[in-house]
């Protein structure tokens, strides 16, 4: 009941482009994209991360694991749940059902439009041929085909 009260306040974010962005940078696109999902999933989790390691890897002031480390440093966090950090995994179980989190018909009408409208952006224009963003609309074509099941079971 608290989270659906807190959720009529939500209005619409208008999108925009950070002053660091417009000022500092000349060429101000991301370097790396990364999908949670694809990170916890025991097929692509190993490739998803290593894909990101290497695009900060070298970097000034920036210490990443030897690739060759990085295929055992995750499966040992993530599929074996070892480390100090505390993961999805370690979730107590006490918060709000999970059901409480449903979203309503309309909410998932409106998160299907944006994430087309994201993908109809980084899929024309400046973005044809760019590897991150052709990675990101593979990213928005799997959320649109999950939440196309999930309307469907709500309908």
């Amino acid at each position: 009941a608290e989270l659906i009260a807190e959720q009529e306040f939500l209005s619409t974010v208008p999108p925009m482009i950070h002053n660091h962005c417009k000022d500092d940078l000349k060429n101000c696109k991301p370097v790396a994209i990364a999908s949670y999902e694809k990170i916890i999933d025991a097929e692509t989790g190993p490739s998803e991360v290593d894909r990101f390691a290497a695009a900060i890897e070298g970097k000034a002031g920036l210490s990443v694991i030897a690739e060759e480390a990085r295929e055992c440093v995750w499966r040992e966090l993530i599929i074996n749940g070892k480390g100090n950090a505390n993961t999805y995994r370690d979730r107590d179980g006490n918060g709000p059902d999970e059901n409480q989190f449903d979203f309503t018909l309309e909410q998932m009408y409106k998160i299907q439009d944006e994430i087309q409208r994201m993908r109809e952006k980084y899929s024309t224009g400046e973005w044809v041929g760019d590897a991150i963003a052709e990675a990101l609309v593979e990213y928005l074509d799997s959320y649109l085909a999950a939440n196309d099941e999930e309307i469907r079971f709500m309908l």
